[in-house]
């Protein structure tokens, strides 16, 4: 990871997260990463991998997914 930042708690927590093996830190993400952020970094990605595809129509099919994810979460909530 290799992070420079002037906090002692961030550097503190970065040298423990590089401790961990690549299960625990697999686990770590897991409980970490909403949905929607595990959706977008999957999408940037796709979008690497795949050329000829327009960044804008793929972030605005993303915000629109997450928008229904979300009025669904509150309707079953409700």
């Amino acid at each position: 990871m290799a992070m420079k930042t002037r906090h002692p708690k961030i550097r503190d927590l970065v040298t423990q997260i590089e401790a961990l093996s690549s299960e625990e830190r697999l686990e770590l993400l897991s409980a970490v990463l909403t949905p929607e952020m595990e959706l977008r970094l999957l999408t940037e990605e796709l979008s690497q991998r795949a050329s000829g595809f327009d960044p804008d129509e793929i972030a605005r099919d993303i915000d629109e997914t997450v928008r229904e994810v979300r009025l669904r979460r509150r309707a079953a909530t409700a």
